[in-house]
């Protein structure tokens, strides 16, 4: 109901679905009815609006006379291209800058955008236009200088995230390609053909999730 109240009533089935997906864990759904509903619309306000590919970022107190209401943590949300490693990546990047987390909340949906604006309510991701909406909750940290710090180090590891996932998948791609290659080797009668055979099985283990690929390099052995 205070989804509802606040926001525009062109809005108001968007921004209902957008809280079903940012809380749609019970768990995440049992607190403080204000402080979720405004939260959610904090988020929904984030992403509303996206241009290009960039994650969208917000780091700040939320405050009566600025949000509506206010909270005695900082509250981190995002807004990105869905990507692999994007939680684990924040979540590092908040420990190494040594902030206490109290609250995570994650969800992969398609986001429909008409010249970068949402034109309708966010589903369950199936297609290429999902997106990555995140909302962190931390100790709070009121200087401003440290909001900004940390926001622009939220910014930097999203765009590391970025370029690793762009090499990341082809290289995935790569590994699968050479573990064929060598099954075809093993099958050829080779004398080597068992140990060809863990090689190809040592590639989809890694590619399984077992390993994670940040560097490639071919060689040609004459």
């Amino acid at each position: 109901e205070m989804v509802r109240t606040r926001c525009t009533e062109a809005d108001e089935s968007i921004a209902l679905s957008w809280f079903d997906a940012i809380f749609a864990d019970p768990a995440d759904n049992a607190g403080d009815a204000e402080h979720l509903a405004s939260a959610a619309l904090g988020s929904f306000r984030l992403g509303r609006r996206r241009s290009g590919h960039e994650a969208s970022i917000n780091v700040y107190n939320p405050t009566r006379i600025a949000d509506g209401w206010d909270a005695d943590r900082t509250l981190v949300d995002l807004v990105s291209d869905d990507h692999p490693f994007i939680i684990d990546s924040l979540l590092a990047a908040l420990e190494t800058m040594g902030v206490r987390v109290h609250v995570v909340t994650y969800a992969v949906v398609d986001v429909p955008r008409s010249d970068g604006v949402i034109c309708g309510p966010v589903t369950t991701a199936t297609g290429p236009s999902a997106e990555s909406i995140v909302h962190i909750e931390i100790e709070r940290i009121d200087s401003t200088v440290g909001l900004s710090e940390l926001r622009r180090e939220l910014a930097d590891t999203m765009a590391d995230v970025a370029i690793a996932v762009a090499d990341w998948l082809p290289m995935r791609k790569r590994s699968l390609e050479l573990a064929t290659e060598l099954d075809a080797l093993a099958a050829s009668g080779r004398p080597d053909a068992a140990e060809i055979a863990e090689y190809a099985a040592l590639l989809r283990w890694m590619d399984a999730g077992a390993f994670t690929f940040i560097g490639y390099r071919e060689y040609d052995v004459r």
